[in-house]
This record gives structure tokens, C-alpha cells and sequence, in this order.
């Protein structure tokens, strides 16, 4: 039964039935139900939870992705800061020095030459 009994009560819980202590509900026993509502409501609550959390998860992959290259972009800086120490030519100025070279020697040629 969804409602209480309406006699019969013990009072106090322990001690011999009341019989003149009865309940009567306010609400009537066949009211509509309001679970249908309740229901819809949890769905409801439940799906944005699922986009929240979906919508979460991409953020901290976005996260993560820069964090990643940061990383590698720190531990390039690294390497390049160590090649600087060690004298080593990065490929980029190695190339420009060998171009500089090349622009001397053909003004060398022509001064020659003339």
C-alpha cells in the first residue's frame, strides 16, 4: 500500500494498540503520478551530465595536445641551446655560412678576373 494504515496503531510503538488514534491522508490515494515527470526530469539531468562530461573530455584532450607540444617545443629549445654550447653548427647556419663562403670565392673569382 503507498499509504499508511488508517487504525491499529501502537502507541507508543512498543504498548498495546490506540484504538481511538487513527490518520486520515490529505492527498487522495489515486492522485496521477508525478513519477512520469520525475522521470523525464532525471533523463534530462542525466543527458547533460553525458554532453558535460563529453565536452570535458575534449577540453582536457586539447589540453594534453598543447601540453605535449610544448614539451617537444622546450626540449627542441634544449637541444639547440646544448648545439649552441657545443659549437655544433644547427643545420640552418651551416647552410648560410657555406652560402656566404660560396658568395666570397665567386667575388674572389671576378675580382680575379678583372
Amino acid at each position: 500500500s503507498t499509504t499508511p494504515p488508517a487504525n491499529e496503531w501502537n502507541i507508543p510503538n512498543d504498548g498495546a494498540i490506540d484504538p481511538t488514534f487513527s490518520i486520515t491522508p490529505r492527498a487522495p490515494a489515486n492522485r496521477p503520478k508525478d513519477g512520469d515527470k520525475d522521470d523525464e526530469s532525471v533523463k534530462k539531468q542525466i543527458e547533460a551530465i553525458k554532453k558535460e562530461r563529453g565536452d570535458f573530455a575534449k577540453r582536457m584532450e586539447e589540453i594534453q595536445k598543447r601540453a605535449d607540444e610544448r614539451k617537444r617545443r622546450e626540449e627542441e629549445l634544449r637541444s639547440r641551446m646544448a648545439e649552441d654550447k657545443s659549437g655544433t653548427k644547427r643545420p640552418r647556419e651551416a647552410d648560410a655560412d657555406d652560402e656566404e663562403q660560396r658568395k666570397r670565392k665567386e667575388l674572389a673569382v671576378a675580382s680575379a678576373r678583372a
